[in-house]
């Protein structure tokens, strides 16, 4: 294993003060025809349709450094497009050593290290519930409520993935809907751990 290789702890940059974030009692409620049209929007139109695949073979830090290349916080695991599980950064933390993190870093071991020698075929979670990509915002938040999780792989009528649509693609979808909000870019994804 790569010793240089650690956990960082999350930045207090990625997420503003609490100061900073708006006051929901001052933000106008959106209005139950735009909820209503809302609801209605296929998970075609939400979805993330970059999606990052690895291989089960791949071990955690190979995952871990494609999260950090292509800033997402899910990776799907299979061979030639046929989904066998999902990766999270919740998976990646689960699975790795404590004391990989600076703070422990006086107590790590070899056998620290070696958690990021894991294949992810072990700690993938499967299987892995999918969404149609013409199922309507509505039915991807209320499997997302019955199933748990946080993101939902889009399949189209033959299985084959067509995208992602995590909680975070919902949650902006609702702030765009809105437009006492404005966003612009794409906040950091990946988790906070890096090589």
């Amino acid at each position: 294993m790569d010793p240089s290789f650690i956990l960082r702890e999350p930045s207090s940059a990625l997420c503003p003060p609490p100061s900073v974030l708006p006051d929901p009692s001052s933000s106008p409620r959106l209005p139950d025809q735009a909820l209503t049209t809302l609801l209605r929007v296929p998970a075609s139109e939400i979805m993330e349709k970059e999606v990052v695949w690895a291989d089960p073979e791949d071990t955690v830090q190979d995952v871990i450094a494609k999260m950090q290349q292509h800033n997402v916080g899910y990776v799907l695991i299979g061979h030639n497009g046929v989904l066998e599980g999902l990766v999270s950064s919740s998976n990646i933390l689960g699975a790795v050593s404590l004391y990989l993190r600076p703070m422990f870093a006086q107590w790590r071991r070899p056998e620290d290290d070696a958690t990021l020698g894991v294949k992810v075929k072990w700690i993938m979670s499967r299987p892995v519930r999918t969404v149609r990509a013409d199922a309507t915002l509505a039915a991807v938040i209320e499997s997302i409520r019955r199933c748990g999780g946080r993101c939902l792989p889009v399949v189209d009528a033959r299985g084959t993935v067509q995208g992602l649509v995590s909680v975070f693609d919902i949650l902006l979808r609702i702030q765009q809907a809105d437009q006492s909000f404005a966003w612009q870019g794409k906040p950091p994804q990946a988790p906070a751990l890096l090589i």
